[in-house]
């Protein structure tokens, strides 16, 4: 019986009648060599075929391609991974999914969600049943976004030692700051003359003064403390500062013999176009 699919042929030992020997230019003479050299073009092909249906089944479970591995799924025949089981997931070895040189397009079925995490317990969580959009986590915008439009909060944890000017982010042509607010966790201390300002290049506290009065407050609401993007002065009614170019949102910090203070400053920002 043969003994491919289910392993590789062994041949027997074969050799030319005693004082035979091997003349390939003699067409009418069966050699041993004829048939040895047969056998083994055999041995390498059924050897090269099990070694690919072998991966073939290694990859249905855990299939590695160009360095990512897939558990819990399989590449169908239109090239699409179908996931089958609870524990799922791409990766490479630092647990990165990397797509070179191609957009990337995560979707999840009707109720259900894609996660991002650096960990188990803290996901971003985007989408939903009915394809609705929440981001669960801290989110990092800069220059590189593509909002057509809409809303969304840059949050900056600042402390009194940065380096002042602290860049909280960079705002592009269309975009409205529609509010600035900030949490003061704890006051700056100091001789009195330590300050903290929310601006832009243009003016230093256009958006916000931080008064170091207390710990565990928030400041924003109060229009006094608001400056001219925020607080048109010549009347009591809001204002927002839209931008027409690039400019980066900073904290600046002054201080007078200071020796602690934090701060969280929660920007929201509108992209018109």
């Amino acid at each position: 019986m043969p003994s491919y699919p289910g392993g590789v042929y062994s041949p027997r030992t074969k050799s030319n009648k005693e004082g035979v020997i091997y003349d390939p230019n003699i067409p009418t003479t069966l050699f041993a060599e004829d048939i040895t050299l047969l056998d083994a073009e055999v041995v390498g092909i059924e050897t090269d075929l099990v070694a690919k249906v072998d991966q073939a089944v290694k990859q249905a479970s855990s299939p590695t391609f160009n360095g990512l591995t897939l558990s819990g799924g399989v590449l169908n025949t239109a090239g699409n991974i179908v996931f089958t089981t609870a524990s799922r997931f791409i990766a490479n070895s630092n647990g990165f999914l990397v797509v070179d040189g191609a957009d990337l397009y995560l979707r999840a079925n009707t109720a259900r969600y894609i996660f991002i995490a650096d960990d188990t317990t803290a996901q971003t969580q985007i989408g939903a049943g009915g394809g609705l959009i929440s981001l669960k986590s801290n989110v990092s915008i800069d220059n590189t976004k593509k909002f057509t439009r809409g809303v969304y909060v840059v949050s900056k944890t600042i402390n009194y030692n940065d380096t002042s000017p602290v860049a909280i982010c960079s705002v592009g042509n269309g975009e409205t700051i529609q509010d600035v607010y900030v949490y003061v966790t704890t006051k700056m201390d100091g001789d009195g003359g330590e300050s903290a300002t929310i601006g832009d290049s243009t003016d230093n506290d256009g958006f916000l003064s931080i008064p170091m009065i207390a710990s565990g407050y928030y400041v924003g609401a109060s229009e006094g403390l608001r400056g001219p993007y925020l607080w048109y002065v010549g009347g009591p009614w809001p204002t927002k500062k839209t931008y027409t170019g690039n400019d980066t949102i900073n904290c600046y910090i002054t201080k007078d013999n200071t020796t602690e203070g934090d701060w969280t400053v929660y920007v929201v920002i509108q992209k018109l176009f």
